[in-house]
């Protein structure tokens, strides 16, 4: 009756870390999802400090590292790497450290900038070929042909390409941002003639 009791006990125990993961990890995605960076945070690290191979912590954490509140581009790329290797099949992974390996190279010098940029582009490349509707890996890489160097990749075509992408999933989104391009090509015209487009096609999204 006594080792019953035991066996009941052990297999009770082994599934007390499991739940207490899940709840912590419930806990940092509500603070992540009201942008309570600083808790999420700490709820993420909390997690990995027991469960290093969380991959979803891991994504988190390199998203919050991302963001205004911190900017550790280094700290992100670390951690979004780790998220990548561990689920390699996750197209938001792969977004993330795209756009983590895109904020660092903001910041580099040419040298560092022609290390990075081909990892940006694979990494959004590889974001659509796992979900081709991701929309923010079509604005990213819309981003990245229209800004990179031809000898990196760049080409404007693909640029415009991707713009049409993006109005074709979500056409605000996408008029808006075929828009902004236009503007950052001191092409005004082009740019207006897209909000006015907008603006038939959705007059109260418009």
């Amino acid at each position: 009756m006594k080792s019953t009791r035991m066996l009941r006990w052990f297999s009770l125990a082994a599934f007390i870390p499991l739940t207490l993961t899940a709840q912590t990890l419930q806990e940092g995605l509500a603070f992540y999802a009201k942008a309570q960076f600083a808790e999420a945070k700490r709820v993420f690290e909390s997690i990995l400090e027991g469960d290093g191979d969380n991959a979803e912590a891991h994504y988190r954490l390199g998203m919050i590292l991302l963001s205004r509140s911190f900017r550790d581009e280094d700290g992100a790329v670390e951690h979004l790497e780790f998220a990548v290797e561990l689920a390699p099949q996750n197209a938001d992974y792969h977004y993330g450290l795209g756009a983590a390996y895109g904020m660092k190279a903001q910041n580099a010098g040419f040298l560092k900038k022609a290390f990075l940029a081909p990892k940006v582009k694979r990494e959004f490349e590889k974001t659509i070929e796992l979900n081709p509707t991701h929309i923010d890996a079509h604005v990213g890489l819309a981003q990245y042909y229209m800004q990179a160097p031809g000898i990196m990749g760049g080409d404007t075509e693909k640029a415009w390409a991707e713009a049409d992408i993006v109005i074709r999933l979500d056409e605000v989104r996408g008029r808006y941002f075929k828009a902004g391009l236009y503007a950052t090509d001191k092409n005004m015209a082009e740019a207006e003639r897209e909000i006015r487009t907008l603006i038939t096609n959705r007059p109260k999204d418009g």
